[in-house]
């Protein structure tokens, strides 16, 4: 993985020896802070705590060898007398980590390496996130019904057996009898897992904390439930509007654990602490501050620096300088809202609560577009407008797209089953404690729509209803009314039956350019009775190319969904 250009700057690594006179290591305060009840504002004292594990952090981008010599610049020069003992990791296959001794706290400290968070934030908000359940070894007696991000346990087995063979030399060595797991970014999601895999494999009697900066959420409700209860003292800390704390996003069923730290804004000493694993409704915590990625400062999330609530190290001038590219800096991360057909905030599968903010958005945009179309002149399709007889055999198949990225021959769109509904560890928890599986996740060609696409509802010649299916990228359809977006009654219709899922695909046009375009399909989800479009059942489990003015109809419903957008005339 890429190591942090603009953050590799921050901490002078190459600057040995370079740096101010040191400042005193602090002991570690009160953590009255920790798990409170309600929005608690941290004293400067307790933000002082937090600067060494910053500096930890810090150290962690900085290469092997001027770690190993404790020479990596303002960083190891903020915290004298510590004695790294083991260095790892190429910054590359396997992230830079390094296990030390810290005499001041008697305390061994493990750090990990964060990455590009432009990359980091691609890969856990435009891809098919897979999750897995831990690896028993690694973590034996964890229930099954723990899981966490696949892609973050596999990074974490890398180097799991040697951060504990060097934790557990410090501590003959040496007596330690605390362990501090340190990270920031995909460091600290490797972090929050150590703290889980040393507790158990460490004495009881050997204390275990974690320090984690702007990290990502690691796993479902069921893991943050198990760090909360064998990591008292374990800290989140979240920097202004930084994106990497919201993703993946909570309706994929990911959430974190207790105590989120935030900072607040960067021109006040405000940092906060939030109650509960994923605090959404206090208006000081990351979840209301930065309710979707769209929202959010990518600079925010350049290093750990910045998280002492009052610029850090110097980073208040930096910001100024950088002031002017603040908007290339944006550019350079190709957020393109299209990029992404994900959101955090409240979009649950299972009765999906949008923000406020979002459902106005919604609004404004459907008023304009109906007074742009004109609803008085054109106050909707009828049932014959609807027929798809005009369209011939080679239109109806489906054959001029192709996903992004996709192996197969340009001439035929991607209708090989992709593992789509195997992936059983997906699930919606409801507020009874039940939950259900989802057999449907989003591929990675997944993008919200640009153009208004509708269903108009249609029970024999009478028009019924107008469904807008543009306000996101894919809708599950079905009977569960706790998982389905558009839900439908009719009993031959299965509970989950199937998904509009909207796709960037590779067109040609006139002229033989390739162009990226979001279209429409329909997947079947392995219905009782099927899926029809223009009365031919589709097969399951592969994706179906739509068209406007298709007739949609499910099991054995006699309603009819007409396919049509806003701009169509």
């Amino acid at each position: 993985m890429l190591s942090l250009g603009l953050f590799s700057v921050l901490v002078a690594c190459v600057a040995c020896g370079v740096g101010a006179v040191p400042p005193p290591i602090h002991k570690t305060g009160s953590t009255d802070f920790l798990d409170p009840s309600a929005v608690t504002t941290l004293t400067s004292a307790d933000i002082t705590t937090f600067e060494p594990y910053e500096q930890f952090a810090r150290a962690a981008y900085c290469s092997s060898s001027s770690v190993a010599d404790w020479v990596c610049g303002e960083a190891c020069s903020a915290i004298s007398g510590f004695q790294p003992t083991v260095t790892g990791g190429d910054g590359n296959s396997i992230q830079l980590y390094y296990v030390g001794y810290w005499p001041a706290q008697n305390a061994v400290v493990v750090a990990h390496e964060g990455t590009d968070p432009t990359q980091l934030l691609s890969d856990l908000t435009d891809v098919d996130i897979l999750q897995e359940n831990l690896d028993s070894t690694l973590f034996p007696g964890v229930s099954s019904d723990v899981w966490v991000h696949s892609g973050f346990a596999d990074e974490h087995a890398k180097t799991a057996s040697a951060v504990l063979s060097a934790a557990t030399s410090i501590i003959s060595s040496k007596g330690a009898e605390t362990v501090i797991c340190i990270g920031h970014s995909l460091g600290g999601a490797l972090a929050e897992l150590d703290v889980v895999f040393f507790k158990l494999h460490l004495p009881s009697t050997v204390a275990v904390l974690g320090r984690t900066f702007g990290t990502p959420r690691v796993g479902n409700g069921a893991w943050a439930d198990l760090v909360n209860s064998l990591v008292p003292d374990f800290t989140r800390m979240n920097n202004v509007q930084d994106p990497i704390p919201i993703v993946p996003g909570r309706f994929l069923g990911y959430q974190h654990p207790e105590t989120e730290l935030h900072v607040v804004s960067d021109s006040a000493d405000k940092v906060v602490a939030c109650p509960g694993n994923d605090d959404a409704t206090d208006a000081d915590c990351t979840i209301s501050s930065v309710p979707n990625i769209f929202e959010a400062d990518i600079l925010d999330h350049l290093g750990p620096d910045r998280y002492d609530g009052r610029g850090g190290y110097d980073s208040r001038r930096r910001r100024d300088e950088r002031g002017s590219t603040r908007d290339e800096d944006r550019r350079r991360t190709n957020y393109d809202r299209d990029s992404y057909s994900r959101r955090d905030g409240d979009d649950q599968r299972g009765g999906r609560h949008r923000s406020q903010r979002d459902r106005s958005s919604d609004r404004d945009r459907d008023r304009h577009r109906e007074r742009d179309s004109n609803p008085d002149a054109r106050p909707g399709p009828s049932r014959r407008s609807a027929s798809p007889h005009a369209r011939n055999s080679k239109d109806r198949s489906r054959s001029a797209s192709k996903p992004e990225d996709s192996p197969e021959d340009k001439a035929k769109p991607n209708f090989n089953p992709s593992g789509l509904l195997a992936a059983a560890t997906k699930s919606v928890k409801h507020a009874d404690g039940t939950s259900t599986v989802l057999k449907y996740h989003e591929p990675p060609e997944a993008r919200k729509p640009t153009v208004g696409w509708r269903l108009y509802v249609f029970k024999g010649k009478e028009q019924v209803d107008v469904l807008h299916i543009h306000r996101q990228s894919a809708y599950l359809i079905g009977r569960d009314r706790a998982v389905a977006d558009l839900a439908i009654e009719h009993p031959s219709c299965s509970k989950q039956h199937a998904v509009i899922q909207f796709r960037q695909v590779h067109e040609k046009d006139e002229f033989g350019d390739v162009k990226n375009v979001v279209k429409p399909f329909i997947i079947d989800l392995e219905s009782t009775n099927g899926t029809h479009v223009n009365d031919e059942q589709i097969p399951e489990s592969r994706y179906y190319e739509m068209k406007l003015g298709d007739v949609i109809k499910f099991g054995e419903s006699q309603r009819e969904y007409v396919l049509l957008h806003d701009e169509a005339t």
